[in-house]
């Protein structure tokens, strides 16, 4: 049987919370689904405890559990990872997330019946907020673009546009080049999908916890974004994309060209950002 859709999570050291998602997985899985996760753990012995048979769905057709060596970082790690999925569509989560019952098959109804949009951006509720939302990023003077912190994409689609940016750009500020490396991936997918001519947008009612766990590998990432330049939007990683997306020398400079009013017009076709609970 062909999974409906794949699950792609990576992690790091967080046995705990991976095990929380895990049964989140099962828990709330309601079509034939793969399951893929790269673990970079420090030490393989902190692996996280098996779920009991009754934890599992029978909604789950495969999994693929497999250690991550060499590390490779977050970019990498899960462009390898999505090279693995095998379903009609593919999404990504944190390992601290939890999945809410239902999202999966909101999801795939949703993109099944608008096959002109690329990738369907999943809401996202902060464990202790109160309300569901979709993040905008700003990228500098061409206004915001959505961040898909978690989407579900055609996999076929994924292949086709390379899935996140692994490219170098020249730094001015920092006098050399860099790639994205935690943060950023997902804005890079979402503007080549624009670029290749598909929508953007998020799924009414398609939702998910993220519980954020500010453990020492956040912290240690959070401070790499934040390494602000003199120039906007400030963070690393934005002035990577700015870069990466602008550089007249760049055939994509030309394409970007359309890029925020495609986004736009979907954005707009669906609703708006914010919802409640």
């Amino acid at each position: 049987m062909t999974p409906e859709i794949s699950i792609i999570t990576g992690t790091r050291n967080r046995p705990e919370s991976l095990r929380r998602f895990l049964k989140s997985v099962h828990a709330s899985a309601s079509i034939p689904t793969q399951l893929i996760i790269a673990d970079a753990s420090d030490s393989l012995e902190e692996l996280p405890s098996p779920l009991l048979p009754s934890e599992g769905s029978p909604h789950v057709i495969k999994t693929s559990y497999y250690c991550e060596r060499p590390q490779l970082g977050t970019v990498k790690g899960y462009n390898a990872a999505f090279h693995r999925a095998t379903g009609r569509y593919t999404c990504w989560f944190n390992d601290d997330c939890s999945l809410l019952p239902g999202w999966d098959k909101i999801a795939i109804d949703f993109m099944d019946a608008h096959r002109e949009i690329g990738a369907g951006v999943i809401y996202f509720k902060d464990a202790g907020m109160s309300g569901y939302y979709v993040q905008e990023q700003p990228l500098a003077q061409h206004g915001n673009i959505v961040t898909a912190n978690f989407a579900v994409i055609p996999t076929d689609l994924g292949n086709q546009v390379g899935w996140f940016d692994e490219r170098e750009v020249f730094i001015p500020e920092l006098g050399r080049s860099e790639a994205l490396t935690h943060y950023g991936c997902d804005n890079s997918v979402i503007l080549s999908i624009l670029n290749a001519g598909f929508g953007v947008c998020q799924i009414p009612g398609c939702k998910v916890i993220h519980h954020r766990e500010n453990d020492e590998s956040r912290r240690e990432k959070m401070a790499e974004h934040m390494n602000c330049l003199p120039l906007p939007p400030g963070s690393k990683s934005g002035r990577i994309l700015w870069l990466l997306w602008n550089d007249p020398n760049r055939a994509d400079a030309e394409g970007y060209r359309r890029l925020k009013a495609e986004y736009e017009k979907h954005r707009r076709m669906i609703g708006p950002i914010h919802i409640g609970d």
